[in-house]
This record gives C-alpha cells, structure tokens and sequence, in this order.
C-alpha cells in the first residue's frame, strides 16, 4: 500500500508504517523503511507532507521448512530444514502465514493436508491456497 500525494493525515501514516493510534509523528519516522518521494521532501525538517507518495516496504523474515512431509506428522521433526520461504515476523504456530517471496506478495502453496516440519521449533501443514499454517505442533 503507499499513501497518495494529495492530503494525508497521521492515522494515514500510523497505519502505512504499521503502528498504533498513540504513535508520533517522530515514531512514524523511525519505523518508516520504505521509499519517500523526493518531491515532498523538506530538507532538515520532518513534516507529515514528507509522508506524501510514500510506500512502505514490507519486508519478510526468513524461514525453514522440510521439503518431506508425511501425512499423519509422525517423525516430521527430524526432516532437514531446506526449504527457504518467508513469513512477517509474528509468532510461529497455527494461524501464521508463509509467503514465497521476500515482500510477502504470495502465499506459499504449502502441504495441504499433508505434516511438513517448520522451523526448528515446530511442524504443521500449510494450505495449498493461502499459505496459513494449522495443526501446529511442537518438535521435542
């Protein structure tokens, strides 16, 4: 998503950058990581109209699956950790999405009902059409 160049407003620029309702404008520029359009930009100054035209960058966090899976998740955790996709940092466990791409654009197809070991802590299947992870369990 990116904020448009007419009129904007901080609960605008909260949401973009990802933060609360109680967020400074000081706090938006700290978490903003993505590209500000030079056009609005005022040299030394840190302005909400800076904020115009801007597009945040979501970047995702690395994470390790199994290639193997086995339907009933018996033996998953010993699997080797050597698929590489991407998920936003939240907690690992059922509900989490995994993407296949690093700007978390795509959902990864997953496993369907098939047990696919993820992470080092933990195993699941992961939907072949949005990429959540259910049946999560943990590896001992």
């Amino acid at each position: 998503m990116a904020l448009g160049t007419g009129a904007i407003t901080l609960a605008q620029i909260r949401v973009e950058v990802g933060l609360g309702a109680t967020a400074s404008l000081a706090d938006c520029f700290t978490a903003a990581t993505g590209t500000f359009n030079p056009t609005y930009a005022i040299a030394g100054v840190q302005a909400m109209s800076e904020f115009r035209g801007y597009s945040h960058a979501v970047t995702g966090i690395t994470i390790s699956l199994s290639t193997l899976t086995n339907i009933t998740g018996l033996n998953v955790c010993v699997y080797a950790l050597n698929l590489t996709k991407y998920y936003d940092g939240g907690g690992i466990g059922n509900g989490m999405i995994i993407y296949d791409d690093v700007s978390l654009t795509t959902p990864y197809t997953g496993s369907g009902k098939d047990f696919r070991r993820i992470s080092s802590g933990g195993f699941g299947k992961i939907s072949t059409i949005t990429g959540e992870v259910s049946s999560f369990g943990v590896c001992f």
